[in-house]
């Protein structure tokens, strides 16, 4: 294996455990660590890198005492971390689907990261004009399926082999629950008649799905997505992944999405110069969330079509660009209102070099991480912060990185040269940041406060920044977690409003924490939440956040243990009680889940989440009072859906009231079209109170096209075919639904009379 996918933090765990694994088998005599810093006690310590981005430091350490280790040993390190490689590469790789047998994600972005490598010389630059043409590599999402539940293994299946036999893809990997990716090595108009292909055979297949196509072409839609120079044999590979993903979701914004979305299509129509501003530069109504990039080449194209030539993106922000001409002067040339077509990376930048300020700053920032650690290691009481600067991105969009940069610079030196207390090392940590420690004798996040304060207060006139702190020793953090926590405490900052101080605390790790859960990352959240324990054993809100985190993995003994601590240190704490429920009621425990809905109830009579569960769960034990009490109240708040009313349906039925389930059930499709058992129930009870059999036929064929392995919902539009006399279709819904699970001996009945009419047809015409 020549090219290695990139290396996530689990990766590089496992890398370095295989490292010094291996090194310790050649040299037995060698106690070996790979971290973040030199080991002090080390004899021998050397950096370790991979495609140019640092891994750390190996630090060697022989069993008995000696004055230096044999240069020899830096030779093996190559080789060893080599093999180490391969043999984490090649785990990751073994990992497939299980069922399908596609490639793994990690797999088919290790390939495609392969196939955008730029060589020696970079590829190609890209032309006016001559985008249609280029070699081909299309990155496409497919995406089934109307809600969060994964599909059905049937209709993967399905999507699967259709994307085999029609794509021939390179590489074929799931992506999400609902998600596929593929590589297809073709040209841009190649790869949309496969795709167009491969609309027209799911529809054909599966006609009632909701289907959802999008591309990213390379290099027409290659852009870089970071500045730094350690990212450039990755950035290829994650745009093309990010731009079909920003596609993908715009398709799913549209309520009849067409067969294909590529990137490109969607920045020419929608992209466009909006305003022209003095010395050849622009701003394009493109931004970030679009996935505009700097060092991102855009082709311009006046009203008419034709092509006036092209721009580069030097700034983003979430919705804007800033862009020059790299055309010459064309401030006449250009105008409000012309359009941008395909991109392509500006190769020529080198954004990968990095500038000679970058380059400073990387040593610098290395020579003071080098001292941080050693001052920790040795337990000397500091504290650290990072200090930014407000309002960064505006400002650099005004003046520019370096020039912000160096004005930031400027005025946090002069502040800190008049500070009461020097820090013993300061250094610009990145884009807008400083980083600052401070040593004392003894503990001193209380000497800090007004130093702290008057830092603040002496950038406030030229550069209004906020501040996150750390003090070390603390027991949540480890050395070489130091400047992580002082980025959480900074993201509390952010959080409490400009030119604020705040210290790292269990609030900081509460709210790290729930950043990593809202991204998924439910085992890194519960790290957080427990090192904010240990700083405050009684926050309430970091036990109530541990507790949700198991639950959601099922742990629900631990959760439970957790929501019962809260309700010790707070007995009327609402959302321990209807966390508590909710576990309980996953967990099967359906009558003590009752019993904590009801506590929680008791506390907040109008809580739409606590009213849905309790309504649900007193209805499923057959409390039909309680859950119509429930339930009503719920359908009064602001945050009523139409699930509400589905389940007020269900509950009038259990009541015997008809008119009552009708009027709810009618409310229910009302709020969601598509609700599948609404529209069934529905059509039993226009069959019961009116007969009208053309009302139930349509509700009954509605909510099979949603659900079409329902097999009551098959069952009952079977029966009403039967009793209109269309007998093949009674018989194909009928015999569908023993196929997906129907045991009632209702169905094999009336699948026995449609044979003995279809034997009585049969005689007569003989």
């Amino acid at each position: 294996m020549t090219n290695w996918p990139i290396l996530r933090p689990d990766d590089l765990v496992k890398f370095r455990r295989v490292f010094c694994q291996a090194i310790h088998r050649f040299l037995p005599d060698y106690h070996v660590a790979v971290g973040p810093t030199p080991e002090s006690s080390a004899v021998l310590s050397a950096p370790l890198t991979y495609l140019g981005r640092s891994l750390g430091y190996v630090s060697l350490r022989l069993a008995e005492n000696a004055a230096q280790a044999p240069q020899a040993i830096l030779d093996l390190w190559p080789e060893v971390a080599l093999a180490a490689l391969e043999s984490v590469a090649l785990k990751k790789a073994l990992i497939t689907d299980r069922f399908s047998g596609l490639n793994n994600i990690d797999y088919f972005m290790a390939k495609l990261r392969r196939l955008t490598l730029p060589s020696v010389a970079g590829p190609k630059a890209l032309r006016l004009w001559d985008g249609a043409e280029a070699p081909g590599l299309a990155l496409v999402l497919m995406e089934i399926g109307r809600d969060e539940r994964s599909p059905f293994k049937r209709e993967l299946k399905i999507l699967i082999d259709i994307a085999r036999k029609r794509l021939k893809p390179l590489s074929l990997a799931r992506a999400a629950p609902r998600r596929l990716a593929a590589l297809v090595a073709l040209s841009p108009e190649e790869v949309k008649i496969r795709l167009e292909n491969l609309w027209a055979g799911i529809t054909a297949e599966c006609p009632l799905w909701r289907y959802v196509c999008s591309a990213a072409l390379y290099p027409q839609d290659l852009a870089f997505e970071s500045s730094e120079r350690y990212h450039q044999y990755n950035d290829a590979a994650g745009s093309l992944m990010d731009k079909a993903a920003v596609a993908l979701e715009f398709a799913q914004s549209l309520r009849v999405p067409p067969p294909l979305i590529c990137f490109g299509d969607l920045i020419n129509s929608s992209g466009q110069i909006i305003q022209i501003l003095p010395q050849d530069r622009m701003v394009v109504n493109l931004g970030a969330t679009m996935g505009a990039r700097p060092g991102q080449v855009f082709v311009v194209s006046g009203r008419e079509g034709e092509p006036k030539g092209e721009i580069t993106i030097f700034e983003t922000t979430e919705t804007l660009s800033l862009a020059f001409s790299n055309t010459g002067r064309s401030g006449e040339r250009f105008s409000a209102g012309d359009k941008l077509t395909f991109s392509r990376l500006d190769w020529s930048r080198e954004v990968s070099e990095g500038t000679d300020f970058e380059k400073k700053r990387d040593l610098e920032r290395d020579s003071f991480l080098r001292h941080l650690m050693a001052l920790a290691h040795k337990g000397q009481n500091l504290t650290l912060a990072l200090v930014r600067l407000d309002d960064y991105d505006k400002l650099r969009a005004l003046a520019g990185e370096e020039d912000t940069e160096r004005r930031f610079e400027d005025a946090i030196g002069e502040a800190l040269k008049n500070l009461s207390l020097a820090p013993e090392i300061s250094v610009g940590w990145e884009a807008g940041t400083a980083a600052v420690v401070w040593l004392f004798e003894d503990e001193n996040q209380e000497k800090v406060k007004p130093l702290a304060s008057e830092l603040v207060k002496a950038l406030s006139l030229k550069a209004p920044s906020s501040m996150g702190l750390v003090s070390w020793p603390n027991p949540a953090v480890k050395p070489e977690g130091l400047i992580q926590a002082s980025f959480k405490a900074l993201m509390e900052a952010s959080m409490t409003g400009s030119q604020s101080a705040i210290f790292f605390g269990p609030k900081a790790l509460n709210i790290s924490g729930d950043h990593l859960f809202d991204e998924g990352d439910l085992r890194g959240a519960m790290e957080d939440y427990r090192k904010g324990l240990l700083l405050d054993p009684g926050y309430l809100n970091l036990l109530n956040s541990l507790g949700v985190c198991h639950g959601r993995l099922d742990e629900h003994k631990e959760a439970l243990a957790a929501f019962d601590e809260v309700l010790a240190l707070d007995p009327q704490n609402l959302m321990a009680h209807f966390n508590k429920g909710f576990s309980l009621l996953k967990a099967g425990r359906l009558e003590e889940a009752l019993s904590s809905l009801k506590k929680a109830d008791d506390l907040d009579k109008g809580n739409y989440e606590v009213l849905f569960h309790l309504g649900r769960t007193a209805l499923e034990l057959g409390e039909v009072d309680l859950a119509l009490d429930a339930l009503n109240r719920a359908s009064e708040t602001k945050g009523r859906h139409g699930e509400i009313y589905r389940l007020i349906g269900r509950a009038k039925l259990v009541k015997g009231d008809g008119d009552g389930a009708r009027n709810a059930f009618k409310k229910a499709v009302k709020f969601d079209p598509d609700d599948a058992e609404s529209l069934s129930s529905l059509g039993v009870l226009f069959l019961e109170q009116s007969a009208d059999q053309e009302v139930a036929l349509s509700l009954f064929q509605r909510s099979v096209e949603l659900d079409p392995t329902n097999s009551l919902y098959r069952q009952r539009l079977g029966k009403l075919l039967f009793s209109m006399g269309d007998y093949k279709g009674a018989e194909h819904h009928l015999k569908t639904a023993l196929e997906y699970g129907c045991r009632t001996e209702e169905v094999r009945s009336q699948l026995q009379k449609l044979s003995e009419v279809f034997q009585d047809t049969d005689e007569r015409s003989a």
